[in-house]
């Protein structure tokens, strides 16, 4: 929307109030240089805030004219926000390809599920893009017709489910589908408590899974073909379907011991996509199995293949070349619960899934760490698996590691290994290495360093090196005072570009060229907001978005923030950060920097009056000063200086105007002394005497001295300061009677 200058500012406060926190308004900005709105989100919203733009014009004498009015639908929209950039560029590229189902209300609330995780979970099976409007009770399909035919099918069985059992028939079989039997006394085991087995196994596998009656082409219409079996339908991809249809299996096979595995035996298929089974002994099975299933995941993730353990049988299902490094991987960690020594030979000529790493024997204990929790932490962070190996060609004070994976996880452990030997032996692996930049498309790039370089990027606990090994998607490693920089030739690029920028930022101001460059966003910070860009909210906004954020040029006198990242999802997620922090920060000043001083109550001016020298609800000399709320607070009662305890504190009370509070000065003495014996001893639920405010204990106290201190002024009462030798209306001087001293 094109604004008028007179009503940019007025508006920029109604947007940051009114229109920006409605609901279903994904972002509401004003542009005050060019004199613009941007408002996105629901169309219903986005016709709520012109009856606020609508006002405002009103207001200031003006009218709303059709023509400043821009508007984009979202199938053309290309500035998105962050949080749907990826789903918003899949509509883009698609224009006109949506469906539309209207649900009732119950049928919405079923379908979006409790936080939106059915309706994640349809979109995530089917493939396509998912929005549910609650208000209209619509829900709109993008993708293509393979993808929207599969939603819909999904959307449909979820609705049914909602009335009772799901009726699955053959024409549901888009090539998506597998149905188990499951025995009627396993159908709660494998649902778990609130379904909570199935929603895990849909979770890990992306499926969609529910019990139904299945009709078989051989039976009538209407009659179960076995009543002794409830039927199970897993929808998803086939590498999905197959796992959780194990996980499946594994929990019938503990409920019902011998149900799938009672006469199998070892089997390897030849089909390129099958399954493969292998017998394990009690003891190879708990370890192939590990803590909580710790060495099956780590198979699985290693060779790319699926692992499951249905009773003592290992399923293993994927690809022909997956399996067989499966199977492999299996062997040998069951042949080392058979071999004394626990090694095994590996030809690492002859693969090409295999890394060897040579470690001195004394670095043994140190790289695989207590209970060899540093190799398994390395084989989960990078999906690989490692173990010693028997190498006739290293020298005898030389064991083999061998690293099993794929190439980038076996470069990035390898890198790990490294930099461990490196610790305990230095110039063990970089006494000959210089800065090296090889120009083949996979590659390992070395980099020297100085110390005090080394530490700049090194980081807190590493968080700089992970910070920019994010922000390339290069793998980043320092190996004693070397820099390796391993990935494809365009990450390397990258990582060695944002190292020299960081190493560049310690002598002064870093200018990057930007010509040339996808992977740099450039954020406009106006000279006003200059100083609300600090260092800890660059940091929060890269750990946030996994980039790399620094000015161009002189902090000081630069108004471009450069936001740097392989990945346009992180770089548009970081700019948007960027641009709420400095629009919360305008809108939203801190009440603590423009308010002024609350006036302080008559109760308050009361209580801190004679409150520094004197013992009587005084603050001792030489204590620690106490904010106003600290004083509020009831405090012990203090011992006086005469090692007596103190009278407890009266109320105050007005003092009206009575010729019986006129007495002697020897009655006031009396009644004050046999006051005094009267409050030291323990009362209950009873309330002091009042105190005639002309007491002579409070008229002879003798000011407290304080060295270099002038003693605090006597309390003075109406009638002293008027002269007057009545005692009618004595009011204290603070709370506006009387003469003021």
């Amino acid at each position: 929307i094109q604004l008028p200058p007179p009503i940019t500012a007025a508006l920029a406060n109604k947007v940051s109030h009114y229109i920006r926190p409605m609901p279903w308004v994904a972002s509401a900005e004003v542009d005050e240089a060019k004199d613009t709105l941007k408002i996105q989100g629901h169309q219903d919203s986005v016709d709520q805030t012109f009856k606020v733009l609508r006002e405002v014009y009103k207001d200031h004498g003006l009218e709303l004219n059709d023509a400043d009015i821009i508007t984009t639908k979202k199938a053309e929209d290309h500035h998105h926000t962050h949080s749907s950039h990826f789903h918003q560029a899949r509509i883009a590229g698609k224009p006109g390809s949506a469906d539309i189902i209207r649900v009732s209300e119950e049928e919405a609330a079923f379908i979006l599920g409790r936080g939106g995780k059915t309706k994640h979970k349809i979109a995530r099976v089917s493939g396509a893009i998912l929005e549910l409007h609650e208000r209209s009770n619509i829900v709109e399909i993008f993708g293509e017709e393979v993808e929207r035919k599969k939603a819909r099918k999904y959307i449909d069985l979820i609705r049914a489910q909602r009335v009772g059992p799901v009726n699955v028939d053959e024409t549901h079989d888009d090539g998506d589908l597998t149905m188990i039997y499951v025995p009627q006394s396993c159908v709660g085991f494998v649902t778990g408590s609130q379904g909570n087995f199935l929603r895990t196994c849909e979770e890990e596998w992306g499926t969609l899974m529910f019990f139904c009656d299945f009709y078989s082409p051989d039976s009538h219409h209407g009659t179960k073909s076995n009543t002794k079996q409830e039927r199970l339908a897993i929808f998803g991809e086939l590498e999905g379907r197959y796992g959780a249809e194990l996980k499946v299996m594994a929990a019938i096979e503990t409920k019902m011991p011998g149900h799938f595995t009672g006469q199998l035996g070892d089997t390897h298929s030849t089909d390129e996509w099958g399954t493969d089974t292998i017998p394990l002994s009690t003891d190879q099975l708990s370890y192939a199995l590990g803590k909580r299933g710790s060495t099956r995941k780590k198979l699985a993730r290693a060779s790319r293949c699926i692992v499951e353990y249905v009773g003592s049988v290992a399923f293993l299902a994927g690809s022909l070349q997956a399996r067989r490094r499966g199977r492999e991987y299996l062997g040998w960690l069951c042949d080392q619960v058979c071999s004394k020594s626990g090694r095994i030979s590996v030809d690492a000529e002859t693969r090409n899934d295999v890394t060897l790493v040579p470690v001195r024997k004394d670095c043994i204990g140190y790289v695989m760490g207590d209970k060899r929790k540093t190799l398994s932490r390395l084989e989960e962070d990078w999906s690989v698996l490692i173990f010693f190996v028997d190498v006739p060609e290293y020298p005898p004070d030389v064991e083999g590691l061998a690293i099993f994976g794929e190439e980038r996880g076996r470069c990035g452990a390898e890198l790990k290994v490294m930099g461990a030997v490196e610790t305990k032996v230095p110039l063990y692996f970089t006494k000959d290495v210089a800065d090296r930049h090889v120009r083949t498309e996979w590659g390992v790039d070395t980099q020297p360093l100085t110390n005090d370089e080394l530490s700049f990027a090194l980081g807190k606990d590493g968080a700089t090196r992970r910070k920019l090994a994010r922000a390339s998607c290069c793998i980043l490693e320092y190996v004693g005072n070397i820099a390796y920089m391993a990935g494809s030739f365009d990450e390397r690029c990258r990582a060695r570009d944002y190292l020299s920028w960081l190493l560049g930022q310690r002598h002064g101001p870093v200018t990057v060229k930007l010509e040339g460059r996808t992977d740099i966003i450039v954020v406009e910070i106006p000279p006003p907001m200059r100083g609300m860009v600090k260092a800890a909210m660059l940091r929060d906004v890269e750990r946030e978005t996994g980039t790399f954020c620094f000015f161009q040029g002189d902090h000081s006198t630069t108004s471009q923030l450069l936001v740097c990242g392989a990945e346009v999802e992180d770089r548009t997620h970081a700019q948007h950060l960027l641009q709420d922090y400095l629009v919360r920060g305008v809108s939203r000043p801190s009440k603590a920097q423009h308010a002024a001083p609350a006036p302080r109550s008559k109760k308050q001016q009361a209580k801190s009056w004679g409150r520094k020298g004197g013992y009587y609800g005084g603050k001792q000399r030489g204590a620690p000063e106490t904010s106003e709320e600290e004083s509020e607070k009831p405090q012990p009662r203090r011992r006086s200086p005469g090692g007596g305890v103190p009278p407890p504190r009266r109320r105050r009370q007005d003092y009206a105007s009575s010729d019986s509070e006129s007495a002697s000065h020897s009655d006031s003495e009396s009644d004050d002394s046999q006051s005094d014996d009267d409050e030291d001893r323990p009362q209950r639920r009873s309330r002091p005497p009042p105190r005639d405010p002309r007491s002579s204990r409070d008229a002879n106290r003798p000011p407290p001295t304080t060295a270099g201190k002038p003693p605090p002024p006597r309390r003075q009462w109406a009638s002293e300061g008027s002269g007057s030798g009545s005692d009618e209306e004595i009011v204290p001087y603070w709370q506006g009677g009387g003469s003021k001293i």
